[in-house]
């Protein structure tokens, strides 16, 4: 769940992602990511390259290279990669889909 307590998103803010405790904390980070990056340029190409770079070509994405260099001691690779995956559905759910929905009422449906 991307939405932790504001106490722990100060203390990951405060110390940096080695503080995560739970896997919660690391969904965290990959959505605050996602929707930041989405902000800067919300359209379809945007999405099309979070996905591509951080769920279908992860081992070469940097950002999860660092998040996982820096809790490969704490947390097991394969709940890193799901709390990455549950934060990309989480934001698609709330943001793409959204977006989605405006094309769609501007251009018409297929």
């Amino acid at each position: 769940m991307p939405f932790i307590a504001p106490k722990r998103r100060d203390t990951i803010a405060k110390h940096g992602i080695k503080s995560c405790e739970e896997v919660g904390d690391i969904c965290y980070i990959f959505y605050r990511a996602f929707v930041n990056t989405w902000k800067l340029e919300p359209r379809w190409r945007t999405a099309h390259r979070l996905y591509r770079d951080s769920i279908c070509d992860r081992c070469n994405c940097s950002f999860y290279g660092l998040v996982l260099k820096e809790l490969e001691d704490k947390f097991e690779t394969c709940d890193i990669e799901a709390a990455q995956s549950l934060a990309w559905q989480v934001f698609f759910a709330k943001y793409i889909l959204k977006y989605e929905d405006e094309k769609e009422s501007q251009n018409g449906t297929i």
